[in-house]
């Protein structure tokens, strides 16, 4: 996402799924981080982590919405 305007850029999207779809195509295993908030997907992002999932329910709760929502 282009920071300055929030506007999703879609050439970036496709590099981000070669990107991980190459993560699954290596001979070596990778770590995919569980994030919980936009805060801790940053975190997550700065450390290095090349692989990050998100959990349904932690993103509802911070909306203050049930998990089904």
């Amino acid at each position: 996402m282009n920071e300055s305007s929030n506007k999703v850029n879609p050439g970036e999207i496709t590099d981000k799924a070669r990107r991980f779809k190459n993560l699954h195509a290596a001979n070596d295993a990778f770590i995919m981080a569980n994030a919980w908030s936009a805060g801790s997907a940053v975190i997550l992002e700065e450390a290095g982590i090349e692989a990050i999932g998100t959990t349904s329910a932690g993103i509802a709760f911070s909306h203050a919405l049930p998990d089904y929502k």
